[in-house]
C-alpha cells in the first residue's frame, strides 16, 4: 500500500484529459494493421463510447470512410467536447451514426441543414447544427458556403480538403 498522502487523496479519482496534437502527429493509416493495433483501436473506442461500443464499432468498420483512425479521432473529440456535456442521456452509437452519415453524405457535394437532417433522419435541426455541424466546422472537416450568414435557410455545407482526405 502506498503511504504517500498525495496518492491516498486521489487514488479513487479518475481524470479525462484532452491533449491537442499537431496534425502531423496523428496517424494517417486507414485501418489498424495487425491484431495488436486493432485491439488498441477497439479499446479506445470502448473507452469513448462505453455501452454503445458494439454498435459504434460496427458503424465505424462498415463506413465508407477509409481513414478509420481519423474517424475515431473525430468521434473522440465530439464525445469529449460536445456529447458528454449534454444534460440529457444520449446514445453515443446513435450520435456516432449521425456523424458518420453526415460526413458520408457531404462526400456527394453541398447540402443544406434541412437536407442533412432528412438524410440522417434527425428531426431537430438546431441540435444537428449545435452537436454535429458546428463542431465539425471547428475541427476543419466541413465548411459553410456563406460563412457571413450562418443561420440562413440557404446556407449549405461541404467537406473541406481535410474532410475529403477521410475518404483516402
Amino acid at each position: 500500500m502506498n503511504t504517500n498522502p498525495f496518492f491516498l487523496a486521489f487514488e479513487d479519482e479518475f481524470f479525462l484529459m484532452t491533449i491537442p496534437c499537431h496534425q502531423d502527429m496523428i496517424s494517417t493509416s486507414t485501418l489498424p494493421i495487425n491484431d495488436s493495433e486493432k485491439e488498441i483501436f477497439d479499446n479506445r473506442l470502448l473507452q469513448i463510447l462505453g455501452q454503445s461500443f458494439v454498435k459504434a464499432q460496427e458503424l465505424v468498420y462498415q463506413s465508407i470512410i477509409s481513414n478509420k483512425l481519423q474517424l475515431l479521432h473525430i468521434l473522440e473529440q465530439l464525445s469529449v467536447k460536445v456529447w458528454d456535456k449534454s444534460r440529457k442521456f444520449i446514445d453515443k452509437s446513435v450520435y456516432s451514426s449521425y456523424t458518420i452519415e453526415l460526413i458520408e453524405y457531404l462526400k456527394i457535394g453541398y447540402a443544406t441543414i434541412k437536407t442533412l437532417a432528412e438524410s440522417i433522419e434527425c428531426e431537430d435541426t438546431t441540435e444537428l447544427r449545435r452537436k454535429f455541424i458546428l463542431p465539425l466546422i471547428e475541427m476543419g472537416y466541413i465548411s459553410m458556403t456563406m460563412p457571413d450568414k450562418p443561420t440562413s435557410s440557404k446556407q449549405e455545407y461541404k467537406l473541406t480538403e481535410k474532410g475529403v482526405q477521410l475518404f483516402g
